[in-house]
């Protein structure tokens, strides 16, 4: 039908009056109107810091293989730890490349690289709660770490919560695309922001 058809340019656009408490992106066909968007909290992740270890290369079971199983309310997510790569820089790295959505870093806390905890978090959300335990055929520290690693929680994991034309909403991630047909939305912090999406034609 050629470019004079007005539905083959429409194009989106959508804007934030202030973008340190959310930006929005719109793309297709999105309703348009300004909404009223109030950031009561952001999503976090739960965060949990092992006990000190002398230094990054410190074996955390000896040497020996074992399992970390972190417990969340849909099931167990198990990470093996191989033999042989059990320091504590070696376990971050495994955990981090496992594959399951659990981050993990192995941080000096003293002068010269000493006192190194692993700290590990899981997905944003109050749903990505979890509990953390360890098995081992040869258990020389395992058991130990992620007791440690349980108990020493730093920070809860829980949803976001805002209102939006006073509707209240909660949603486990920062960024969501089903509160507004057709718009992105990222919270950045707890704030208001009059967002405006419209969908022009040319």
């Amino acid at each position: 039908n050629g470019l004079n058809d007005a539905a083959e340019i429409t194009t989106a656009a959508a804007s934030s009056s202030n973008t340190n408490a959310a930006t929005i992106t719109a793309s297709g066909s999105p309703i348009a109107g300004t909404y009223d968007l109030n950031v009561t909290a952001i999503a976090a992740v739960q965060r949990n810091a092992s006990s000190n270890y002398a230094s990054m290369t410190n074996s955390i079971n000896g040497g020996s293989a074992f399992t970390m199983t972190l417990t969340t309310s849909s099931g167990n997510v198990d990470i093996t730890i191989d033999a042989g790569k059990d320091s504590v820089e070696e376990v971050a790295k495994a955990i981090n490349q496992s594959g399951t959505g659990y981050k993990a870093s192995a941080l000096a806390t003293g002068l010269n690289g000493t006192d190194v905890k692993l700290v590990i978090e899981g997905p944003s959300g109050s749903a990505s709660a979890f509990s953390v335990s360890a098995s081992a055929t040869a258990d020389n520290g395992a058991s130990a770490f992620a007791t440690a690693l349980q108990s020493g929680k730093l920070q809860d994991a829980s949803n976001a919560s805002f209102t939006i034309n006073g509707v209240p909403v909660s949603r486990p991630s920062n960024t969501f695309e089903d509160v507004i047909s057709g718009a992105s939305i990222s919270l950045e912090s707890v704030g208001t922001t009059s967002i405006k999406v419209e969908s022009d034609r040319s």
